[in-house]
């Protein structure tokens, strides 16, 4: 285990432990991915976290998050942020 790995691993334990659930994390290469599928240009790092914070306020938290909410939410963010 890297040494990220192991402080990631580390920040969940903590949430865990004062009795917050995390399902799954979303991070950059997950944004490449969906950009190399759908031909899209990647994201540079700011534009990575300033598109996490656009999709903290945008997801629908009664729907969840899934790779598809994910994958039409970078579109999205793109096409708006393309303008």
């Amino acid at each position: 285990m890297s040494k990220q790995e192991k402080q990631i691993e580390d920040a969940l334990n903590t949430l865990r432990k004062y009795g917050y659930f995390v399902q799954g994390l979303w991070a950059k290469p997950d944004l490449d991915t969906i950009c190399e599928e759908e031909g899209m240009e990647q994201f540079t790092d700011e534009q990575a976290i300033e598109f996490f914070e656009y999709f903290a306020r945008k997801v629908d938290q009664n729907t969840g998050v899934n790779w598809n909410t994910l994958m039409a939410a970078v579109i999205e963010y793109s096409e708006i942020n393309a303008e």
